[in-house]
Order: C-alpha cells, then sequence, then structure tokens
C-alpha cells in the first residue's frame, strides 16, 4: 500500500498481482475525520491484513510433498537464484538451499486463482448495505 500526495489530496494505492488501483483522492485538511480514521485504521492493521504470512519464517520453509512434510533451508547468503518482481505474472522465484543436509532448490510462484467478478462482490455488497 502506497500514499501519493500532491498539494493537499491524497491518493491511496494497492498493488497486486492483477493491476494498481488507486482510491479517489480526498483534501486531507478539509477532510480531517477521513484523514485521521484512515491513520485509525492502518495503525490497528496486523500484519496479515498488510500481506505479511506471519507463518512463513525466512530461515526454513516447511511444505508438504507426497504426504509428508519437508524441511527447505535457503542458503543464508545466496539464497536467491533467480527473482522476478512484478504486477504481472507469478512472481517466480528459484531458492538455492538444503533439504535433509544435501543441496536443493526451490521454485517458489503465485498461482492463478479464479475469483469472483467484481460486479457479484458488489452486488453482495449492496445487499448487506
Amino acid at each position: 500500500m502506497n500514499f501519493v500526495v500532491r498539494g493537499c489530496t491524497i491518493h491511496i494505492w494497492h498493488f497486486d498481482h492483477e493491476s494498481p488501483l488507486q482510491s479517489e483522492g480526498f483534501d486531507f485538511i478539509e477532510e480531517l475525520p477521513t484523514f485521521l480514521l484512515l491513520l485509525f485504521i492502518l495503525q490497528r492493521l496486523p500484519p496479515a491484513g498488510w500481506g505479511f504470512i506471519p507463518e512463513l519464517d525466512k530461515r526454513r520453509i516447511i511444505f508438504e510433498t507426497s504426504g509428508r512434510p519437508v524441511e527447505f533451508v535457503p542458503d543464508e547468503k545466496n539464497a536467491m537464484i533467480h527473482s522476478h518482481y512484478g504486477l504481472s505474472g507469478r512472481c517466480t522465484q528459484v531458492l538455492k538451499g538444503t533439504v535433509g543436509g544435501q543441496v536443493a532448490v526451490m521454485k517458489v510462484s503465485h498461482p492463478e486463482t479464479s475469483r469472483p467478478p467484481e460486479q457479484a462482490v458488489i452486488d453482495v455488497a449492496r445487499k448487506r448495505c
């Protein structure tokens, strides 16, 4: 989440793998209660609300394969072999490390997921309000 300030107008930006989203800007001086409410909400947002995965420990990654857990330990100095950061695509990363003491690599990506159409979400929100 980012903020762009132009004069007294603030725009909230959110970036995900689909596209950037920009809010309608508002004058944070004329609409001080709205700005204070925004700060109040952001202050109380837990790490998961910011997109962090609390269970993810970068010193070791545990995943399940063939019905059993496997522990991947990334190389402390040079774990990143390949990385693709961006708004589009799956942001594939290849990490170097060890599994059971043997050298291994891990390919990590964000798979595509199906989501309900935006209009369906808006319709549900209107019914609930």
